[in-house]
């Protein structure tokens, strides 16, 4: 029906890294990214814009935290009306990376921000979640440098109040088999899914393969999946996942090998195959 491509003159910034786009009741949409400005070397910047219903810009918004915004996550629409993002943010002046947490109103303006240092919570944000009590469970990754985790990512999952303190965080260190995610959903036992690759430490380098990780509402760990994706069971990962009607789980991912493909596989509510694709 229609494209729109939004030059730097529409934002008044490069939108380098998009987030998330949100249908709104008029027809139009509510648009998420990080983005720089036309000052040179202005650091990396989280913003917002509306559009109508035909894509026309109607307005923007660009949210200060004081820090660099280097690696956008994920927005999500809460409970109030509003939506949280996560994200890495980086204050050059004290060398310090943060997971930064922005609570926007149904207006998206900023109700808080909060900041927490990466050593707590991980590096890499990857997924957002709310949870019953009005707070937000986080997943994010952690670069294992051990021999063990051979330089892969570990996951690290938390959880934070209302207002965004930290409540607890855990950090899954490498073993003979650990998930290195990239997505997670809150699912409707209050347990978390969390979809990623791991890696055999034990066998050859770059035994990577397609994984799923459960964890109680706590974030402890409760079982492991792994999944070969191709003929061979090598070098799969899965990237997004969802919960269905029947309790089960629809998961998309990929494999480098034979060549790169992309598949579904679909488990019942006790995790085993149903299909895959």
């Amino acid at each position: 029906q229609w494209t729109r491509v939004y030059q730097r003159t529409d934002l008044e910034a490069t939108l380098y890294k998009g987030g998330r786009v949100f249908p709104l009741a008029d027809g139009g949409y509510l648009v998420f990214g990080v983005g720089s400005g036309f000052i040179p070397n202005r650091p990396g910047v989280f913003l917002a814009f509306r559009t109508d219903a035909w894509g026309n810009i109607l307005w923007r918004k660009e949210y200060t935290t004081d820090a660099t915004v280097n690696d956008f996550c994920d927005v999500i629409e809460t409970s109030d009306g509003g939506y949280a993002a996560y994200f890495h943010s980086y204050l050059p002046d004290l060398l310090l990376n943060y997971g930064t947490i922005v609570k926007l109103d149904t207006l998206a303006d900023t109700t808080w921000i909060q900041r927490i240092p990466t050593s707590l919570i991980g590096t890499n944000p990857k997924a957002i979640v709310e949870t019953a009590d009005g707070g937000f469970t986080l997943c994010s990754s952690e670069r294992d440098s051990t021999s063990a985790g051979r330089g892969v990512d570990r996951t690290v999952i938390s959880h934070v109040d209302s207002i965004g303190t930290l409540i607890w965080s855990r950090i899954y260190d490498a073993g003979s088999e650990f998930i290195s995610p990239h997505d997670m959903i809150r699912m409707h036992n209050g347990n978390y899914a969390v979809v990623g690759m791991d890696v055999d430490s034990m066998g050859p380098p770059y035994s990577l393969y397609a994984s799923l990780a459960i964890y109680d509402s706590l974030g402890h760990r409760i079982q492991n999946f792994r999944f070969s994706g191709n003929a061979d069971g090598n070098r799969g990962e899965f990237h997004e996942i969802m919960q269905t009607a029947d309790n089960g789980l629809l998961i998309a991912g990929g494999s480098l090998t034979p060549i790169d493909s992309l598949f579904l596989v679909k488990l019942d509510a006790q995790y085993d195959l149903q299909w895959e694709k």
